[in-house]
């Protein structure tokens, strides 16, 4: 997957950094109410590095930018596969 981030001003690319970031902190709740702990653990994990990495990543790393975003929506995509229940339940905003 490539992203493209380098098209958004940066307070848009801190809007959506937040936004997975919190997406990921939804589908992390999920994994761990599906007895899924491995995947919550690794959500939960990268939801942290990303929000205390997010105002650096937006404002001067647009390519570790773009990699924590792909990664974020991979993770999701995990999510989905595993529990396909959840696939079209809005979790990522």
């Amino acid at each position: 997957m490539e992203l493209d981030l380098g098209v958004l001003r940066s307070a848009e690319r801190k809007h959506l950094l937040d936004d997975l970031a919190k997406a990921l902190s939804e589908n992390a709740n999920i994994a761990g109410a599906e007895g899924d702990a491995a995947l919550e653990m690794v959500l939960r994990s990268v939801v942290v590095a990303m929000s205390s990495a997010i105002e650096d990543l937006a404002e001067n790393d647009l390519s570790l930018a773009e990699g924590a975003s792909a990664r974020a929506i991979e993770l999701i995509a995990v999510l989905h596969r595993r529990h396909p229940e959840y696939a079209n339940r809005g979790l990522l905003h």
